[in-house]
């Protein structure tokens, strides 16, 4: 086993040598935490998952295992791992030397789809916006993913926890309508649906002009993959997909380092874990 902290000279190799990839999974792991080499590893989705890593890249490849979330961030914070498991709420000490690269799709299959929020003219004040008066589309086909919705909102600070009757509208038209008669200051749609109701089809028109965009984006990871911002794009690419494949390939790897909580893994935008604030587009 190699010590977390101080690696022995054996295994001190040049970054490009060797893959070191800390995960919060000693717990759940036969290994206890620490470091380890393939054949070191005696938990096999373990060393499975080291085995296809290191197979695919031709490099070394060293899992460091932790107990906490907080302690596999301290450890790419600290430059002893290429990789590493983030919780969110851990990530804020590190991230200025690491970028996400990946988060894993739940099983109700929907990942972190992108969402807008607008408002009308008549806030000019972001303080002004009261979360209760945004509207949110309840039916179909524009229905909301609401839950994912809600978390979008709570990242932008804005604290809510359900969708009353009276934010719910029956269709975007509904929304717009009534946020230009100032019954609500905003809304949140779906960027898909933003962009078949605001598409601009004509230069000289475009239907949403009278909003204000405040925020577009996905909601926040709650946990993700990250990389150390020093290395290469090219490298993250490869690393991207080799996990994208990782559940059809090697099943029992990817069973392991995902627990069975999710579908699949998904690239992600670097700051996937970071909490944004809205953007105000409004007069000063």
């Amino acid at each position: 086993m190699i010590g977390l902290s101080l690696l022995p000279a054996e295994a001190q190799l040049a970054r490009t040598d060797t893959i070191r990839i800390g995960l919060p999974l000693a717990l759940q792991s036969a290994d206890p935490a620490g470091c380890y080499t393939v054949d070191e590893l005696t938990d096999p989705g373990a060393a499975a998952y080291a085995e296809h890593i290191e197979t695919r890249f031709a490099n070394r490849v060293v899992l460091c295992l932790t107990e906490t979330d907080a302690e596999a961030a301290q450890l790419i914070a600290d430059g002893d791992v290429t990789l590493a498991w983030v919780d969110q709420d851990d990530s804020l000490a590190s991230s200025d030397v690491w970028r996400s690269f990946l988060t894993l799709r739940g099983f109700d299959g929907l990942g972190r789809p992108p969402y807008v929020v607008f408002a009308g003219s008549n806030i000019s004040d972001p303080g002004a916006l009261e979360p209760t008066q945004i509207g949110f589309v309840s039916q179909q086909p524009e229905r909301l993913f609401v839950g994912m919705a809600l978390e979008t909102l709570q990242d932008l600070g804005l604290g809510l926890n359900q969708v009353e009757a009276g934010q719910r509208y029956q269709d975007v038209p509904s929304l717009f309508s009534a946020i230009r008669a100032n019954e609500k200051s905003a809304g949140i749609l779906d960027a898909n649906a933003w962009g078949r109701n605001c598409g601009v089809l004509d230069p000289s028109y475009n239907p949403c002009d009278d909003f204000q965009v405040l925020y577009e984006g996905r909601p926040r990871a709650e946990q993700a993959m990250v990389i150390g911002t020093e290395h290469e794009s090219e490298f993250r690419y490869r690393m991207v997909s080799v996990h994208i494949t990782l559940h059809m390939e090697a099943p029992e790897a990817f069973a392991w380092i995902t627990q069975d909580q999710g579908t699949e893994f998904q690239p992600a935008e670097h700051d996937a874990l970071v909490a944004r604030p809205l953007v105000w587009t409004g007069s000063e």
